[in-house]
């Protein structure tokens, strides 16, 4: 069951997909802490995240020290805000929320 979603606009500045697909990691886990307050009456043993970048998945199953300092600065903020989740992968086209990110068919 979906019950919210955020989407942002790519910055202008030259930035590599994986950096863009971290953002959207960030934008996840802070909607997630800005969710779970709004539920805070319900009680959520597990919650499982998903990204459909492998990279991204791979950055934030690993400790933050490993990577530059980019990457490391944000996977540190996605850890902490999201530290009793699961980050699992899913393939681009069973991304439900990959269809806001593409431009309509005309």
């Amino acid at each position: 069951m979906l019950i919210c979603s955020k989407s942002r606009v790519a910055p202008l500045k030259l930035t590599s997909l994986c950096c863009l697909e971290l953002c959207g990691a960030l934008i996840l886990a802070q909607l997630l802490q800005n969710t779970l307050k709004a539920l805070d009456l319900l009680n959520i043993n597990n919650i499982t995240l998903w990204t459909d970048s492998t990279t991204v998945c791979h950055w934030l199953n690993t400790p933050p020290k490993t990577w530059q300092i980019y990457v490391g600065n944000q996977v540190s903020k996605i850890q902490e805000l999201t530290p009793n989740c699961t980050w699992k992968h899913v393939k681009s086209q069973d991304n439900p929320a990959d269809p806001i990110s593409r431009s309509p068919l005309l």
